[in-house]
């Protein structure tokens, strides 16, 4: 059942439920308001999975600890869904929230929205360490896009969470916070634990981790056995040809990895960055499924050409689909089209100029 307000969902009856979704996005009513959210939930004892949509509703930290201790009582969960973006509820809120979460020990799946809430690693650390007391996640989706979060000590973040064996999907937003290198170098460091997993998305856009960060984070990838689909979100890193070129030589080690998507919009990569990086990535016997995004680079026509060379020799892709608009070179490159269709292996597709 889904309420689409605080007024209907007082009103209801329906505590025999065991599935419902309170979607209040952009209603302001503020902590005194949703604190009747608390008690309403307590009737509901055969809820199995929870939808709650708060996003910019003025939560606080002290809305936070309202909300953890509502959730608590619910132990029989398997899917919660928390939408918490825009409400201010920095670490003392993130940590309380951990709590309650924590205490649902027989969730699967787990999707946190924490965007937009003044965290820093004191809130990041806190809330994994109560996420690594749900031993049955298997899905864990958590974003935590524009907050305070710096690379000291995110290692000790994926530590914790790698005490969940059998979390198989991960993903993490870091989008615009203040990773760099260091921040990508303690993930690649400590993702290597994780063995588990076999889906991974990870976006890091706006974190300035340059070719020194993606190499190490690109390091610890491929050391995870298990993983099959693999997604990076790398728009606006400072990444260069060298690091174009050591990512596609590191991803080359993997043995495993046979979905791809890579988006590398909005960097300083050249031509040769982007041919080293097909050629690498041609070279593998395991990938079959490719999406690369290079918009808002720096190839030419020479690095065009040089990229087409290396897309030739991808004789192990199945489907492949690739977005450059934005580039230097001419977007009438007829040759370009010509020697796609050279590629008779590819089945599926798709250049957007």
């Amino acid at each position: 059942m889904k309420y689409p307000t605080l007024e209907t969902f007082l009103k209801s009856n329906t505590f025999n439920d065991q599935q419902i979704e309170l979607d209040f996005k952009n209603l302001y009513y503020g902590v005194q308001k949703l604190q009747k959210i608390k008690p309403k939930l307590v009737q509901y004892k055969n809820l199995e999975k929870l939808k709650l949509n708060l996003e910019n509703n003025q939560l606080s930290q002290q809305g936070a600890l309202f909300l953890s201790q509502a959730i608590s009582n619910h132990v029989n969960l398997i899917s919660l869904d928390i939408n918490l973006s825009s409400n201010n509820i920095n670490d003392t809120g993130t940590s309380n929230l951990g709590k309650g979460i924590g205490d649902c020990t027989n969730l699967t799946t787990l999707i946190l929205n924490l965007n937009c809430n003044s965290i820093t690693n004191i809130g990041l650390l806190n809330l994994a360490q109560r996420l690594a007391q749900c031993i049955y996640l298997k899905y864990l989706n958590i974003s935590f896009s524009k907050n305070n979060i710096s690379g000291a000590k995110t290692l000790d973040f994926l530590n914790s969470i790698s005490l969940i064996q059998n979390l198989t999907h991960l993903d993490l937003d870091f989008e615009q916070n203040k990773l760099g290198s260091l921040g990508a170098y303690e993930l690649g460091t400590s993702i290597v634990k994780c063995q588990s997993l076999e889906t991974i998305k990870i976006e890091l856009l706006y974190n300035t981790i340059g070719d020194k960060g993606l190499l190490e984070l690109a390091n610890g990838l491929v050391q995870l056995n298990s993983l099959n689909t693999l997604t990076l979100y790398l728009k606006f890193n400072q990444i260069t040809d060298e690091g174009a070129s050591q990512l596609g030589n590191q991803l080359l080690k993997s043995k495993s990895i046979t979905n791809l998507t890579l988006k590398l919009d909005s960097n300083v990569i050249k031509g040769q960055g982007a041919a080293d990086l097909i050629v690498f990535l041609g070279k593998s016997t395991t990938i079959k499924n490719l999406i690369l995004y290079l918009r808002y680079n720096q190839i030419d026509d020479q690095g065009m050409n040089e990229f087409c060379q290396g897309m030739l020799k991808c004789h192990n892709l199945i489907n492949f689909q690739i977005y450059m608009r934005y580039n230097w070179f001419k977007s009438n490159n007829q040759s370009f089209y010509h020697k796609i269709l050279k590629m008779k292996r590819i089945v599926q597709y798709n250049y957007l100029i």
